[in-house]
C-alpha cells in the first residue's frame, strides 16, 4: 500500500467538478492510499461541511467529522495532482450504455408530415415515385392512390405496399428509402453566427447541426445539449468543445434528436484587476494560472503588492470565496503557480509605501 501525507494551511474545502474530474480547494490536509481494487483520499477540512452534488456523491462519502473519504475504482485509472492549496483528481468515466445522449445507430423515426420518400416496385419502373407526406399524413401513389402513412415506420409502409400491390402485380419487391425528414427538426442557440431552427434532413451528428448554424463565434465555448426521455424529463449534458473539435464521429460528436435544444455557451473567463499594467477580461484555458494570467493583463505595476494577491472564487453553492497569494515566492520558485478555475477574479492590491 502506498501512503502520502500533504498538508497546507486551510481556508473552506470547495468542492467543485463532475464524474471522472474533481478539484478540491481550500482543504487541511490529505493523505492517499492505492491497493486494488480503489484508491483512496482521505481530505481533512475546517469549516462547514462542503456541498457535495449528487452525481458526485458516488464517489465522495463523509467518514466523520470534517473528514471526507474519496474512492475511485482502479479500474478506472486514477491520476491525481497537487498544488498550492489544489487537489485535482481525474480518472476515465466510461459512457453509460443506454445513456440518452451516447446512442451507436443513427435515430430512425416514423413517417411524419413533410417527408419526402422515394418509392421504388422493382421491374416496374412507371410506378417508381418520388413523393411528400401531406399536412394529413397522406401520400399518392400510382394504382393504389391516397393512403395514410403517417406514424408508419418504412418497413412498416414496405409490407404495406407490398400488400395493396400484389392486387396488380405478382409477387412485388418494393424498395423505400427516406429523403428527407420534413417534420424533424433541432435548436441551435447561443454562441454560433446563425442561432436558428434546423431541419433534420438526414441523421446529423453535433458538429453537423453547429456548422449549419454558421459555426462557432469568437467566443464560443463548450455545449449544452437538452432532450426529453421517455418519461418527458429533461436531460442535459454539457460537453467540451475542446473534445468535440477532436472526437471525429461517435464520443462527444454525437447524434443529435428531434427537438434538440443545442446551446453553445459563451466561454469562461478570468477578471484581471488592481494594480496590473492593463486590468481586463482573459479568456479561460485550462492550463491558465496566476502568473500567466497577470502577464496576459500586461504583468504588475510598479505599485503592485505581490505578496497580496486575493482570487475571488464562486463556490458550487453560490458563495465567493478569497485565495490569497503571495506571489513573489511564486516568481522565486518556493511556491507552484496557481491553477484558475472559470470566472476567477484576481485582484493586485496596492502596496502600501509607509
Amino acid at each position: 500500500m502506498l501512503f502520502t501525507l500533504f498538508s497546507f494551511s486551510a481556508l473552506c474545502l470547495i468542492i467543485d467538478g463532475k464524474a471522472g474530474s474533481i478539484t478540491f480547494q481550500d482543504f487541511g490536509s490529505f493523505s492517499v492510499s492505492g491497493a486494488s481494487p480503489n484508491l483512496e483520499i482521505k481530505i481533512q477540512y475546517e469549516g462547514k461541511k462542503p456541498q457535495i452534488s449528487q452525481e458526485l456523491s458516488n464517489y465522495i462519502k463523509e467518514q466523520s467529522q470534517n473528514l471526507l473519504l474519496v474512492v475511485i475504482p482502479i479500474e478506472k485509472e486514477p491520476v491525481f495532482s497537487v498544488s498550492i492549496n489544489t487537489l485535482r483528481l481525474s480518472w476515465k468515466e466510461s459512457k453509460v450504455e443506454n445513456s440518452i445522449f451516447f446512442v451507436k445507430d443513427p435515430p430512425v423515426y416514423p413517417i411524419g408530415s413533410g417527408d419526402r420518400l422515394l418509392v421504388e416496385v422493382y421491374g416496374v419502373e412507371d410506378i417508381n415515385k418520388e413523393v411528400v407526406v401531406d399536412p394529413q399524413g397522406f401520400v399518392t401513389l400510382p394504382l393504389v392512390e391516397r393512403l395514410s402513412v403517417k406514424d408508419m415506420t418504412l418497413n412498416d409502409l414496405q409490407k404495406y405496399l407490398e400488400e395493396k400491390y400484389s392486387e396488380y402485380i405478382q409477387d412485388p419487391q418494393i424498395n423505400i428509402q427516406l429523403k428527407e425528414y420534413g417534420s424533424r427538426f433541432v435548436n441551435v442557440l447561443g454562441e454560433v453566427d446563425s442561432p436558428k431552427r434546423i431541419a433534420l434532413k438526414k441523421a446529423l451528428r453535433l458538429l453537423d447541426a453547429i456548422s449549419e448554424a454558421g459555426g462557432f463565434t469568437a467566443k464560443s465555448g463548450d455545449i449544452e445539449v437538452q432532450r426529453r426521455d421517455a418519461t418527458g424529463s429533461m436531460q442535459k449534458i454539457l460537453i467540451s468543445k475542446d473534445a468535440l473539435l477532436s472526437a471525429g464521429e461517435g464520443n462527444e460528436n454525437i447524434y443529435v434528436f428531434d427537438q434538440d435544444t443545442i446551446n453553445v455557451l459563451p466561454v469562461a473567463s478570468i477578471y484581471v484587476s488592481g494594480q496590473v499594467k492593463s486590468p481586463q477580461s482573459i479568456q479561460y484555458t485550462k492550463d491558465l494560472t496566476l502568473l500567466r494570467a497577470i502577464a496576459k493583463a500586461g504583468g504588475f505595476t510598479e505599485w503592485a503588492n505581490k505578496d497580496k494577491i486575493i482570487i475571488l472564487r464562486q463556490d458550487p453553492s453560490g458563495e465567493t470565496k478569497s485565495i490569497r497569494v503571495d506571489a513573489s515566492r511564486i516568481e522565486k520558485g518556493k511556491d507552484k503557480d496557481v491553477p484558475l478555475l472559470p470566472n476567477d477574479h484576481i485582484v493586485v492590491y496596492e502596496r502600501k509605501l509607509f
